[in-house]
């Protein structure tokens, strides 16, 4: 299963120092919905892709399961976060 984000300062793709797969708890970086088994540990980096583009493949344990995932980055100002219940590309700004 493939998670892409892509990552904003206004409308400005912007590059961050690290992307990391990590819950507001740090708990997990993807679990399943229906069981909460974390699937990917929290921390887990996402690979850079391009400027403000960040992906993050794996294999899906259970196929038509819905996963959440939540990807955080750090800036000296403020945190950037995109989140999905459905880990997919994110589309438009997010800050």
């Amino acid at each position: 299963m493939l998670i892409s984000r892509k990552l904003y300062v206004g409308s400005t793709l912007t590059d961050a120092t690290s992307v990391t797969l990590a819950d507001p708890t740090g708990t997990f970086g993807v679990r399943r919905t229906d069981t909460n088994a974390v699937v990917v540990a929290s921390g887990t980096a996402m690979n850079h892709d391009g400027t403000g583009l960040y992906s993050f493949n794996f294999t899906d344990p259970a196929p038509g399961c819905r996963m959440s995932t939540t990807c955080a980055s750090p800036t000296p100002k403020r945190p950037i976060t995109s989140r999905s219940s459905t880990p997919h590309p994110a589309e438009g700004p997010t800050s």
